[in-house]
């Protein structure tokens, strides 16, 4: 599918929002809205498609299935949350050329200890930063496609405070990488801390519960972020709309009053390309002179 390079929007005359989720709907849905771009959430993912929290118990093979799944339908550029790489820098190399093979236009790749736990969770544990600076390293250097943008995400400072995350990610735009995040930040200072003494451009990782909820997106692109993800923020909303739903049915005992709060049938075959297909199917047989 010929989609536009996340490079393409690097130096755009506002900030880039990224919704994230967790599989082709979401993201379908992400287009359809008008953004520029997408996240695929290893968050969603894990609770979307297996039911399971963000701990590491998914890994390379099943978020590669969502990927392709994911690129074949959008024409987005798509964010790939690869954790920690699902290993070394061979795993890493992996995962590179197989999300980039199957149409990624950025891997974000971050610096905690496997198995992993969502950046929003308490108790993370991070690798030394020699492992760490090695695997972007072997990011950089496995993507054959120079369009590919590696992202290198630092945990560090929930775990070993400011400086040391800002040492990081120093560390991994020395190796190569195209943009840094740093995960929870606890001040607009931080971030303008980090825009100023590292190059851009800059991500920024909106929520869960944290100071970055609160910041209209016009001041981050103020002072120096291009982008910014929502990572969970379609799912949580969802399940919200979901589960309010199924309680209204179950207490009211009939489902009349769900149209006024859900996409109608129509609206989804369409989201779902049903009537390019049901048009592919139609044409089948129909050529001139051909006696029906």
């Amino acid at each position: 599918m010929n989609r536009p390079s996340l490079r393409s929007l690097f130096g755009s005359d506002d900030i880039v929002l990224a919704p994230g989720g967790g599989g082709p709907l979401d993201l379908l849905m992400v287009e359809r809205a008008g953004y520029k771009a997408a996240y695929l959430s290893g968050y969603s993912v894990a609770a979307q498609r297996y039911g399971l929290p963000d701990i590491g118990l998914i890994a390379f093979r099943e978020m590669s299935e969502v990927v392709n799944a994911v690129c074949r339908v959008t024409s987005l550029p798509i964010i790939v949350d690869c954790d920690t790489g699902y290993g070394g820098v061979l795993n890493v190399r992996q995962t590179v050329r197989e999300f980039e093979d199957a149409g990624a236009a950025a891997v974000m790749i971050e610096d905690q200890s496997w198995p992993k736990r969502c950046g929003h969770m308490q108790n993370k544990t991070i690798e030394p930063i020699e492992i760490a600076v090695a695997k972007i390293e072997a990011a950089v250097k496995a993507r054959r496609n120079d369009d590919l943008v590696i992202m290198a995400r630092t945990d560090a400072c929930d775990v070993l405070g400011f400086e040391e995350a800002l040492r990081r990610c120093k560390a991994f735009k020395a190796v190569g990488a195209d943009m840094v995040c740093m995960h929870s930040p606890r001040s607009i200072e931080d971030l303008k801390i980090l825009a100023a003494e590292i190059e851009g451009p800059h991500v920024v990782s909106i929520g869960e519960g944290e100071f970055t909820d609160a910041i209209d997106v016009s001041e981050l692109f103020r002072i120096g972020f291009q982008f910014a993800s929502l990572p969970s923020g379609i799912l949580r909303t969802a399940a919200f709309a979901v589960t309010a739903m199924l309680e209204r049915v179950r207490e009211r005992r009939h489902a009349r009053d769900i149209a006024g709060s859900a996409i109608d049938l129509g609206t989804l075959n369409e989201l779902v390309g049903l009537a390019a297909l049901s048009d592919f199917e139609d044409s089948i047989g129909q050529r001139p002179g051909r006696a029906s």
